[in-house]
């Protein structure tokens, strides 16, 4: 039957009504040359479907629902297991979805379309497309046909890239992103290793993409780190991803790159960019950045070589930021601006806890932050002492203040000491507010980031 030819509609209808996918399933299972017969017509009909000329959006609703009920058989025989004896049907199937993953999402399908069935089909169909490559995809596909397999990924990735605000497609795009993974798991794919760099570069894009649902962001992370961790990746270009990434902006990336490597090195080779970022007048930027920073130190905590490495290379700039958003002289968010400083104070905590041990390093170190902590709290107040600032930041101080000196007296005194009059006198009362809960006083709890 040739659907692309000058029959009637009513004769599509028929035929559609006449032959249930499960009855077409049954056929083809029975005959591969039915399948060999069925695909041209799907491949004509699909472009007859996309055309905007010659054809009635009637006509096009028609061709879309056999379409449906085709493209569904063909998915039923690969669940049905039927395919995995016999080699010459996979490689039909396979040459079908391949085919047929270059015109998923075609806009022009539904452009003209005010009949909303058609565009529930053209939706059916791009669904059973991405199944049957998801059900490939866990088979045990011969050699030969594996790039085909790819290729099919591949377009159907780039297909659904084009139609990446339709949240349909991105859960599409989610059990495409899934299939690759379980492929490249299960496999050995050295021989194909484009196509899976392909998918690590297509997976790094979607992690940056701001309308990414949770579905993508969840298996598009699963596939960087599988491939980023696994022999797909050089050491030396991981290291070089991380710092492009920190390069580019690209933070939530970076963040996930530098969780998965031991060293600090990854850290090390971005610290330039981090310099620029923190020193740019980039409100936006700033707080992603630190966010993602805080977070990889707070990963590493447990090392105290990497700790210390890592407050040589960005203390200098932690002590920045906490003035320049501290003193509420930036035009930042007022909730963004105390979110730098909690991430820098939690950041300077934890250099604080990997000093315990140095008595003599902690107090030079408690000595500058104390002054820092002077200047945040002198240009906010407290709860009860407010000076037209944020009063959160000054609590935020205060109640480290507070921890620092039950955690290490001794050191906390010897820097109390080494400070001046003003100084020593706003930290002990700083202290005593915060021990005292503030008496008459607004209680909000400012928590340090965990």
């Amino acid at each position: 039957i040739k659907i692309c030819g000058d029959q009637e509609v009513e004769t599509l209808k028929e035929f559609k009504h006449s032959l249930p996918y499960l009855c077409f399933a049954a056929i083809c299972s029975n005959d591969n040359n039915v399948v060999r017969q069925v695909a041209p017509n799907i491949f004509a009909g699909l472009y007859h479907l996309n055309s905007n000329c010659g054809t009635s959006l009637t006509k096009k609703k028609s061709i879309s629902e056999l379409l449906t009920v085709w493209t569904y058989g063909i998915l039923h025989i690969a669940k049905s297991g039927f395919v995995v004896k016999n080699n010459e049907l996979i490689k039909e199937v396979i040459s079908l979805a391949r085919n047929l993953s270059s015109k998923l999402f075609d806009e022009s399908a539904i452009v003209e379309t005010s009949i909303n069935s058609l565009a529930k089909y053209n939706e059916k169909v791009n669904l059973a497309v991405v199944l049957l490559i998801e059900i490939l995809c866990s088979m045990e596909i011969p050699e030969g046909e594996r790039v085909a397999l790819f290729q099919a990924i591949t377009m159907s990735l780039s297909r659904c890239c084009c139609s990446f605000s339709n949240l349909r497609s991105q859960k599409l795009l989610a059990i495409m992103l899934k299939s690759t993974l379980n492929l490249i798991r299960n496999k050995s794919e050295l021989d194909n290793i484009e196509y899976v760099r392909f998918f690590f570069r297509k997976s790094c894009d979607f992690i940056e993409m701001e309308k990414s649902c949770d579905e993508i962001m969840e298996t598009a992370t699963a596939l960087v780190v599988y491939c980023f961790s696994s022999k797909y990746m050089a050491q030396p270009d991981m290291y070089c991803l991380i710092s492009n990434a920190a390069r580019d902006n690209k933070w939530k990336l970076w963040k996930i790159l530098c969780e998965n490597v031991d060293s600090e090195l990854g850290i090390i080779m971005s610290i330039e960019h981090f310099k620029n970022v923190f020193g740019s007048s980039n409100f936006t930027t700033i707080p992603l950045a630190l966010e993602s920073l805080c977070t990889i130190a707070k990963s590493k905590s447990s090392d105290i070589n990497h700790i210390q490495s890592f407050m040589h290379e960005v203390g200098d700039s932690i002590f920045f930021l906490l003035k320049k958003f501290g003193d509420n002289s930036t035009e930042c968010d007022p909730s963004a601006s105390l979110k730098v400083c909690i991430e820098c104070i939690t950041i300077l905590s934890l250099a604080f806890q990997n000093l315990i041990q140095k008595e003599g390093d902690l107090i030079q170190f408690s000595d500058i932050c104390f002054a820092a902590f002077v200047e945040v709290i002198k240009s906010n107040g407290l709860p009860n002492q407010p000076a037209g600032g944020d009063v959160n930041k000054g609590r935020l101080c205060a109640s480290v203040l507070v921890r620092w000196a039950r955690v290490s007296p001794s050191a906390f005194k010897a820097s109390l000491g080494n400070m001046t009059d003003e100084g020593r006198s706003l930290v002990e009362n700083a202290v005593r507010s915060e021990m005292s809960g503030y008496p008459a006083a607004n209680k909000k709890r400012i928590l340090l980031s965990r």
